[in-house]
């Protein structure tokens, strides 16, 4: 009896190494990781969300800024664009950030399907005065938020495209 346990043992340990490879690869594949992450996020101050949003730096550069939110919506997706169209914060401004977006730009709706998160602004994100570094905050944004690997952006519910 001992026997058949050692074997038994023995197949199921090669089984585990064998399979292993193809288990982490279908896991990291099905985006599970990123959305997990995206949910168990820092806990700040009750009623608040700790997001990242993209501005521009002195330097031209888009970098992230680390910004608390005060949760708006039912998500992190909501919460993380209101805080990208408010603006940067003291903190954020202090260390350079700029934004492109239109003042007033108001985020309409948001919903993420197959890791693809679609966005809805209103038409006053039209008015940015550099629309490609405005599109670029808002994707850049977005795609820094667990689960996203690309994004759709409409504005009044119609396809925002940068080409004429």
């Amino acid at each position: 009896m001992p026997l058949l346990w050692l074997i038994w043992f023995v197949a199921m340990a090669v089984t585990v190494i064998i399979a292993r490879p193809v288990i982490l690869r279908s896991i990291a594949q099905s985006g599970v990781p990123e959305a997990i992450e995206s949910q168990t996020e820092k806990q700040v101050a009750t009623g608040y969300r700790a997001v990242q949003a993209a501005f521009v730096t002195l330097r031209g550069d888009i970098q992230l800024f680390p910004i608390t939110q005060k949760r708006m919506g039912g998500d992190v997706y909501h919460d993380t664009l209101e805080a990208l169209l408010a603006g940067p914060d003291q903190a954020a401004i202090a260390e350079g950030a700029v934004t492109y977006i239109a003042s007033g730009t108001n985020l309409i709706g948001c919903s993420l399907s197959n890791r693809v998160l679609f966005i809805n602004l209103s038409k006053t994100f039209l008015a940015s005065t550099e629309i490609q570094r405005a599109f670029t905050q808002v994707e850049t944004t977005a795609l820094a938020v667990g689960g996203v690997k690309t994004i759709v952006l409409l504005v009044e519910g119609e396809p925002f495209s940068l080409e004429p």
